[in-house]
Order: structure tokens, then sequence, then C-alpha cells
């Protein structure tokens, strides 16, 4: 039998709490301990099934992704460069990459607008880049 006493509290009377333990017996324990391994190996197993990334569907095809070599890249930049140097927006078009196409019109409208000191040049940017492109006017005067 252990006893526990309790912090002084509100209600008084809870001073005391008798607490009876029993030991249980070894068979009992041997029992409860077996049982607790194998729940937990099944539960770990669950988890793990659980947590494995799901298969690809039967029907998907692997798509073939293109390659582009640096060589390509470089004479990409290297034509969209000349592009942008000339001033001519219209040849942004004959740009295969649509990525190096919008950064061609971008730095086109951006360097025309910069040289003319014409914030309204800006308005045919996109509308996140018109702050940015209105504040290098600003910023050129």
């Amino acid at each position: 039998m252990a006893a526990f006493l309790l912090p002084p509290c509100k209600m008084n009377y809870l001073k005391l709490i008798l607490i009876h333990t029993k030991t249980p017996h070894p068979k009992t324990m041997k029992k409860i301990i077996v049982l607790s391994f194998i729940s937990t190996i099944a539960l770990t197993a669950c988890l793990g099934r659980n947590s494995q990334p799901a298969e690809k569907p039967i029907n998907s095809e692997p798509q073939a992704v293109e390659q582009v070599t640096q060589v390509e890249i470089d004479a990409q930049l290297k034509s969209v460069d000349k592009i942008i140097n000339s001033g001519k927006i219209a040849d942004c078009d004959s740009v295969e990459d649509p990525n190096f196409a919008d950064q061609c019109r971008t730095n086109i409208i951006l360097n025309s607008a910069k040289e003319s000191n014409d914030p309204t040049v800006c308005d045919q940017l996109d509308s996140e880049l018109v702050p940015y492109c209105k504040a290098q006017i600003v910023n050129n005067k």
C-alpha cells in the first residue's frame, strides 16, 4: 500500500490518497510483454506499408523529355542578345523557346522605356514588371 500527499489545494478533504498496488503474476507479465511487442511490430508494418509511394497507373506511358544541350542554349542566348541589341521587338517572335522570347520582349521594352524616359512604354509589360520599369525610369533621371 502506497500513500501520496497532494499539495495544498482548495478542497481540504483531498489531502491523502491511498493507492493499492499489486504486482502481476510473472506469466501475466510475459503475456503483456509479448502482446505489446507483437502489436508494435504489426503497427510498424502497417505504417510502413502506407508510407510507401503510390505505384504508377498501369496505363501510364513515360513521356519523352526533350533534352536541350548547353550548346543549343548558348546559341539561343546569342540570338536573343542580338535581337535585344537591335531593338526590334517583332524579331522576338523568331525565338523558339517561349521563355527566351518573353525575356527578349521584356528587355527591349525596358531598354526603350529607359532611353525615351517615357513611363507609358512600361505599360506594355506584364503587370508585375510595370512598377520595376517605372522605378528604373525615375532612377535614370
